[in-house]
């Protein structure tokens, strides 16, 4: 176990690597929200814990290109614990952005508030929502694909990896765990629109998704391309049967979006339908989804 100085050493020098690029950026935190939107967790001395981060993104020209500029963006990071499937949990706005003082000063006056640049995050947590008091630093190793800091409460002082959320070792995979691409239909007719659902296992064999949706469209008048992203979207699993799936959006405010789906007899398409309760239209989102290749569950062989 590395020394507390030395943990910080590592913090500090992954916070810099990345300071000049931060510097670049005013109100956008992350230049690519496809690669940090979703949930991050480890498994702790209080059950699994984790981050879900959701981002709301405006930018022009073609998505990932050197050409796309990035307009605003707003980042709402969701921070869980899981203890025997309950999940208690509490969403932080990060409106500000974190810099190198916040490693060595950061004001605490009772209040929870969390600081975020796109690469470190801060959050200090007043006991509500159910959570208990915690302060949360970490820092994402990209090359890794992990959030490395301390996840520390009153009297404990904790180190942690977050990783995207993986099945414990010799567990079952679940049938619906993968990238699904959403298809063009009916309810999807801009071949521009793009819709990603992923679905994750966790160490305790929870069942997780979230939603990544990018709309563009095209101002005749100067010929630029506009795009509306969502990266991240939690989902909540409702249902995960071994043909079907019932997921719906997670939103204390929201129009509550669900959708019903049935897996086909290979694995490789979810089909299935959105509805709506709480007013307001049919989310333009796919109703068919084909499995990533490079998520395949190997079949059964056939007896």
């Amino acid at each position: 176990m590395p020394s507390p100085n030395l943990y910080r050493l590592i913090l500090l020098l992954a916070l810099c690597c990345y300071l000049g690029a931060a510097q670049e950026l005013s109100t956008v935190s992350t230049k690519h929200p496809e690669q940090i939107a979703g949930r991050w967790e480890a498994t702790t001395s209080n059950g699994v814990e984790g981050i879900g981060i959701e981002i709301s993104t405006s930018s022009k020209g073609p998505i990932g290109s050197e050409r796309e500029r990035f307009d605003s963006q707003d980042v709402n990071i969701r921070v869980y614990t899981r203890d025997d499937g309950k999940e208690t949990w509490g969403y932080f706005a990060a409106r500000y952005r974190a810099t190198p003082a916040s490693f060595d000063k950061i004001l605490v006056d009772g209040h929870s508030f969390d600081l975020f640049d796109g690469r470190h995050l801060r959050v200090h947590c007043a006991e509500f929502s159910g959570l208990k008091q915690f302060d949360l630093e970490i820092v994402l190793l990209p090359r890794s694909d992990k959030w490395m800091g301390t996840w520390s409460r009153p009297g404990k002082y904790e180190y942690v990896t977050l990783a995207r959320p993986e099945p414990a070792d010799n567990a079952k995979l679940n049938r619906f765990v993968g990238r699904w691409v959403g298809e063009p239909g009916p309810n999807s007719p801009n071949s521009s629109d793009r819709t990603t659902l992923n679905i994750r296992q966790s160490a305790d064999g929870v069942i997780t998704g979230s939603l990544d949706h990018a709309s563009s469209w095209t101002d005749f008048r100067s010929g630029e391309v506009h795009n509306d992203r969502y990266d991240g979207q939690l989902l909540n699993i409702e249902s995960a049967t071994d043909t079907t799936l019932i997921l719906r959006t997670n939103s204390a405010a929201a129009p509550i979006d669900q959708y019903r789906a049935t897996l086909s007899p290979d694995g490789a398409m979810l089909t299935g339908s959105w509805s709506v309760s709480g007013g307001g239209g049919k989310p333009a989102a796919p109703d068919q989804f084909r499995r990533s290749p490079s998520t395949m569950i190997p079949q059964s062989p056939s007896r």
